[in-house]
Formats: C-alpha cells, sequence, structure tokens
C-alpha cells in the first residue's frame, strides 16, 4: 500500500503443523493439519529507506493494572480538593 510517498508492506508469522495418529477401531484413524497466522508488524518504506515496526499488543492484566492505577489517582486528586 503506498500512500504519500510512504509504502507500507504488512508483514506476519506463519507456522504450519501437521499431526495424524491410528485409534482401535476404523473410525478413530485421522489427520489434521493447521496454518495460524499472526500479524507482526509492517515494513515502512519513506524517504528510499526501510524499517521494521513492530505491532505492540497490550495485554488484558496490564490494562487492568493502568486503569487501577489512574482510579487510585483520581480518587487520591479528589480527596485533596474536598
Amino acid at each position: 500500500m503506498e500512500r504519500d510517498g510512504i509504502t507500507v508492506i504488512p508483514a506476519a508469522k506463519a507456522q504450519w503443523g501437521f499431526g495424524g495418529g491410528v485409534g482401535h477401531r476404523k473410525h478413530e484413524d485421522g489427520a489434521g493439519d493447521g496454518v495460524p497466522v499472526m500479524p507482526v508488524g509492517f515494513i515502512e518504506i519513506k524517504n528510499g529507506t526501510a524499517e521494521f515496526r513492530p505491532i505492540r499488543i497490550v495485554s488484558l492484566p496490564l490494562m487492568i493494572a493502568g486503569g487501577i492505577s489512574i482510579l487510585f489517582l483520581l480518587h487520591k486528586a479528589v480527596k485533596r480538593l474536598s
């Protein structure tokens, strides 16, 4: 994708897995495979240089801890004003 002189190329991590097995009965035999793909970032090309920019994923526990900290600070600030 290109816009305003900047080209962006998405980057992803792909894995492939395969498994199989045999059971005691005919209907238990089987095999399977999977290909999970996860975005990891993008390559930005600007002014003749390329730079990889990772996608940062914030975890839910970190978001909760940050929210609790903000509420605590707001509570302290309100108590001081009272």
